[in-house]
């Protein structure tokens, strides 16, 4: 993916001048972009072609939340959250994940910071 067009930056960037203090916007299989207080990233997990996506926006939130006030910076936070997200639209069922698969695809995410 890579940063697309500015349109998902500039609603998150417009949301945070709201009030909110971090924004993390999910851009399905093309990642995650989130503005926080350390700076604005890009989580990319590999694509899984196929496979069923309910249940990984809740993975992903699930994951920014376990690691809440844990004193992991946003690069790693969002790396994690990414690659649960990815983790479960390999499994048949909803929420699901296999922690393997898991560990095999936290390898492979990346997290970038934007210029």
């Amino acid at each position: 993916m890579g940063w697309g067009d500015g349109t998902v930056l500039a609603g998150a960037a417009d949301v945070q001048a709201r009030g909110s203090a971090v924004v993390v916007v999910s851009c399905g299989p093309a990642g995650l972009v989130a503005l926080t207080d350390s700076g604005t990233w890009l989580a990319q997990a590999p694509v899984v072609d196929g496979g069923n996506p309910v249940g990984a926006g809740d993975a992903v939130v699930a994951s920014l939340v376990s690691t809440h006030g844990s004193g992991l910076d946003w690069p790693e936070r969002l790396r994690r959250a990414a690659a649960l997200g990815a983790a479960v639209v390999y499994e048949p069922v909803a929420g699901a994940f296999d922690p393997a698969r898991y560990q095999a695809l936290l390898r492979d995410t990346r997290v970038e910071a934007h210029r």
